[in-house]
């Protein structure tokens, strides 16, 4: 069965959107940390903090969006989503003291909680009947993208002007980026405006209780474990831009990962792309807690980026996977709410160990242990899968 026409250009829409409500004002906004640690004087516990407030509240918007794109549907809801994303980083413009983090942290998160993977996965589901993977791949890819060219960009114009001024500029692309998406999407194939009955599924069974707590712990690497990438290489003595670099690295990886995991799972099956994908997740992690030169760091930051594919479209696969067809939408919502507790649960625990030790590869060793756990968890269910099925 061929995919309907102009699929492709929904499958730019969700790049764009992911490339800003999450590249941008996630993945890359973790070279912010550093600076608005210093202009805001607050400590690695604060620091941890209100990026904490904003896991917390893109979780909450978890529990409403399926409600949230039966309302709006996928065209106006993506590109409210996108408008709250650009009040954020004006909020943190503005702020210098760390309640004013926490106000700007608080749109951020409902942002991302509405404008995640939820509403670009619906869209790759109704368009694509064929390379689902690789769309999915392609359009998740656009994260990695972000922290490619956002990380050195927002580095420069930090350095150069301010982080104010920054952050104001990076708004405005995204305030043109919404007007971009709301042209761009249509709701379905043919411009039918029928209620989309997955929008309002559940999943259910008792398949999905070990896939919880590993989902939660790939939620602490990809989410938590990333953003504090730019505080432990910084703790190295490592200057701006061979920081920024090195996010820049990690988001290349990422970009390619996608693409690569996308594709291996269309030909391959997940339960093979899971073990390579984890196993380079792992090893980038323990590279990382080991240190070294600025060429072991590299690679550390290329076999992580490589390895966090698994939490973005590995996540979308998984609930494909294993769950029914009619279930599909409750399951993502699920996972993505799981992904967003680990963020939540774990989101003080490296600047508090930071404060206590004096280093964050402390909460590096936790994160390796935490990938290694959800790895065996995932895979054991991709063979039980197999032998009920069989």
């Amino acid at each position: 069965m061929k995919n309907p026409k102009g699929a492709w250009r929904m499958c730019f829409a969700a790049a764009l959107a992911l490339f800003c409500v999450v590249g941008l004002t996630v993945n890359a906004f973790s070279v912010y940390l550093p600076y608005l640690q210093r202009r805001c004087g607050l400590s690695n516990t604060q620091s941890a903090n209100y990026i904490m407030v904003r896991s917390l509240f893109a979780f909450g918007a978890l529990f409403f969006v399926g409600a949230f794109y039966r309302r709006l549907e996928l065209q106006a809801g993506i590109a409210a989503a996108l408008t709250m994303a650009a009040l954020s980083l004006l909020l943190y413009a503005r702020a210098d003291s760390f309640p004013e983090l926490c106000l700007a942290a608080v749109v951020g998160g409902l942002a991302y909680g509405l404008g995640g993977m939820y509403p670009a996965s619906l869209l790759i589901r109704r368009w694509f009947s064929r390379h689902s993977g690789l769309a999915l791949g392609i359009c998740s890819a656009a994260t990695g993208l972000a922290a490619i060219v956002g990380a050195p960009v927002v580095t420069a114009l930090a350095e150069r002007f301010s982080v104010g001024t920054a952050l104001i500029l990076e708004s405005g692309l995204l305030l043109v980026c919404a007007g971009v998406c709301a042209g761009l999407v249509r709701n379905r194939p043919g411009g039918a405006e029928q209620a989309a009955p997955e929008a309002a599924s559940t999943a259910r069974g008792p398949r999905l209780t070990w896939m919880f707590p590993a989902v939660v712990a790939v939620g602490v690497l990809g989410n938590t474990g990333f953003q504090f990438l730019t505080m432990l290489y910084s703790e190295r003595g490592l200057s701006a831009f061979k920081v920024s670099a090195l996010v820049s690295v990690v988001g290349g990886a990422l970009m390619g990962g996608k693409f690569l995991f996308g594709e291996i799972v269309d030909h391959w099956g997940a339960y093979r792309a899971n073990w390579l994908f984890f196993g380079m997740a792992i090893a980038g992690c323990v590279l990382s807690c080991l240190g070294g030169s600025y060429a072991l760091a590299v690679v550390a930051m290329v076999l992580l980026g490589l390895g966090l594919a698994v939490c973005t479209v590995g996540l979308t696969v998984y609930a494909g996977d294993l769950s029914r067809p009619e279930d599909f939408a409750g399951t993502l919502r699920q996972y993505q709410i799981a992904y967003l507790l680990g963020a939540l649960l774990f989101g003080p625990v490296p600047g508090l160990l930071a404060d206590w030790t004096g280093s964050y590869v402390p909460f590096y060793i936790l994160v390796t242990a935490l990938t290694v756990f959800s790895m065996f968890i995932i895979q054991r269910n991709y063979k039980n899968k197999r032998k009920y099925s069989s």
